[in-house]
């Protein structure tokens, strides 16, 4: 599988999983909103498959961190790398 697809694969995890938190209410998402990303990581070495998992985990952290956005502003993004 090449790499954009499983980048590709790793962001609708992403967005799917987002989407079960506030102020999201789609809260029955966050049932399959692993398998994009267990089809991503399927055939990899565990190395490998840490890495991506790595990556997912960052941006489903910045996904559901927006209320600092909302509350700070541009001052989010340095709470942010310090929260990270």
């Amino acid at each position: 599988m090449p790499a954009s697809l499983r980048l590709l694969l790793v962001l609708l995890s992403v967005g799917l999983a987002v989407l079960s938190f506030p102020p999201f209410t789609a809260h029955p998402v966050a049932s399959i909103a692993w398998l994009p990303l267990l089809i991503a990581i399927a055939d990899l070495s565990p190395r490998i498959a840490a890495r991506w998992g790595l990556l997912h985990g960052f941006l489903l952290f910045a996904g559901t961190l927006n209320w600092l956005w909302g509350l700070f502003g541009p001052i989010a993004l340095l709470l942010f790398l310090i929260l990270a």
